[in-house]
């Protein structure tokens, strides 16, 4: 198939078909290579979230040197894994979605509202809708440091808005550990994308490559290179969008940088590994080995739980050999606990560990974690704008602009506080109606999370009409 053999205005090839299934993570085993060296570095990622993979089945821990095998692999079946990097990946996520995104459509005809409408129910293949496409997207990216989201569209076009429909487009999710390449201009736009994924092909799942330029639009077996699908991209433009966790200065250079996860993922692994060793001293606290003299022979004793050590020195008393219990409270004091807390520091939520932690100092934390979901939240809604005007171009509706907003409080206030201080603010004279009024009006919002949006504006209506109709918040 060569290009020329293409009429002006082709339309993009869908991504997964029938036979087609978006992975999860590429690849499942780690060391497969892919063409990027970095592979290990998003299994780890991956496991770490997920503790599956290297931390299930205890090839992240670390034999000592002078370890014996039989007790390394003893030490591997009991090994245990803490995932506290979920929780935290997920408290950078969270509070961005606690409340839904306010999206507008300027200029949409009733008609193109009910199919945008149709498309936020079903943003993707598997049925889930918008939101939780986007939330998918800030996930990947907390858990990886960068995530991208596809925007794709059916192969056959639609004769009128009544097929349109019926063809939509839809959102994939590619991390980064399934990026055959790419190439990045400074400004975040992507001059080529390729990443992998699986087809099946005679009856027999095959590895292929997806791969994006401005023009093009093509699919080709790993193994022989051979291009099984060509087609002209109509957009002019990669429709593949990346989201980093933090801003990345250098995105030519470096388009995934090493971020927070990468620092709370080595971390976990070292943790993991010293809880394996403060386990091991555990239990051999537990079982002393007893010490005992008399004649040589202790070269051919199988050392055991229900057997002693025959020392050769005369003259000695009998005694239990074990750890040093002081070595295991320190290891977990200042080394494990210490860990732990690092994790929580660094990414900058230690309120969720430190319940003890001064008012002065959640205060303090809260203004940076605001500052910190606040910056993450400007970043998704400029992808959330570029994949949603992907979609308008894909549906051809050029008469219609989207804007989209997150909001701004992301604090780490529950609503008994807010609650709290409402009792506090409406006591004081110099608050105005209107400010009672809104906070009145976020703790209902607080209180009645979930009640559908037009119930909502009703309430919201009333409230602003001095509550005619609806009972008064008792607070």
């Amino acid at each position: 198939m060569e290009l020329d053999d293409l009429q002006e205005g082709g339309t993009i090839t869908p991504i997964y078909g029938e036979t087609e299934v978006a992975p999860a993570i590429y690849p499942a085993k780690t060391g497969q290579g892919w063409g990027n060296a970095k592979n290990d570095r998003w299994a780890m990622l991956s496991d770490a979230y997920t503790g599956a993979g290297g931390f299930a089945s205890a090839t992240y821990l670390v034999p000592h040197r002078r370890e014996e095998k039989s007790s390394f692999s003893l030490r591997k079946i009991k090994a245990r894994y803490a995932n506290d990097y979920k929780s935290i990946i997920n408290a950078l996520v969270s509070p961005i979605f606690r409340k839904d995104a306010v999206r507008t459509w300027e200029g949409a005809t009733e008609m193109q509202e009910e199919i945008l409408a149709k498309f936020l129910l079903s943003a993707s293949q598997n049925g889930n809708d918008y939101p939780t496409n986007m939330k998918t997207l800030s996930r990947n990216s907390r858990k990886y440091d960068t995530g991208y989201v596809m925007v794709g569209a059916p192969k056959e076009t639609a004769e009128n808005m009544a097929e349109l429909s019926s063809k939509l487009p839809y959102l994939v999710h590619v991390t980064p550990g399934q990026v055959v390449e790419q190439v990045m201009t400074d400004n975040s736009v992507l001059e080529l994308f390729a990443w992998a994924g699986t087809r099946i092909i005679k009856d027999k799942e095959t590895d292929i490559v997806y791969e994006y330029t401005p023009g093009t639009y093509r699919v080709y077996i790993k193994r022989t290179l051979e291009t099984i699908e060509l087609e002209k991209n109509a957009l002019g433009y990669v429709p593949v969008f990346p989201l980093w966790a933090e801003e990345n200065e250098h995105p030519s250079e470096d388009p995934n940088p090493k971020g927070t996860a990468y620092s709370l993922a080595t971390i976990a692994l070292r943790r993991y590994n010293l809880a394996s060793i403060i386990d091991e001293i555990s239990d051999g606290s537990a079982y002393p080995l007893l010490a005992i003299t008399g004649d040589s022979g202790a070269q051919d004793l199988d050392l055991g739980i229900n057997n002693a050590l025959v020392l050769p020195e005369a003259g000695s008393d009998a005694k239990y050999l074990q750890p040093d219990y002081k070595v295991l409270t320190t290891l977990y004091d200042s080394q494990f606990a210490g860990l732990t807390n690092e994790m929580y520091t660094s990414a900058n939520v230690l309120y969720m560990r430190d319940a003890a932690q001064s008012a002065e100092s959640r205060q303090q934390e809260g203004e940076r974690t605001q500052e910190i979901l606040g910056d993450f939240a400007k970043s998704l809604t400029q992808v959330d704008s570029k994949v949603m005007q992907t979609v308008l171009n894909y549906l051809g509706f050029t008469n219609v602009s989207y804007e989209v907003s997150y909001g701004t409080d992301f604090g780490n206030r529950s609503m008994e506080q807010d609650i709290e201080a409402y009792k506090v603010l409406k006591e004081d004279s110099t608050l105005s109606p209107v400010a009672r009024e809104l906070i009145a009006m976020r703790i209902t919002k607080q209180l009645l999370a979930g009640v559908p949006d037009s119930e909502m504006k009703l309430i919201e209506e009333s409230m602003a009409n001095g509550n005619k109709g609806v009972r008064t918040l008792a607070v």
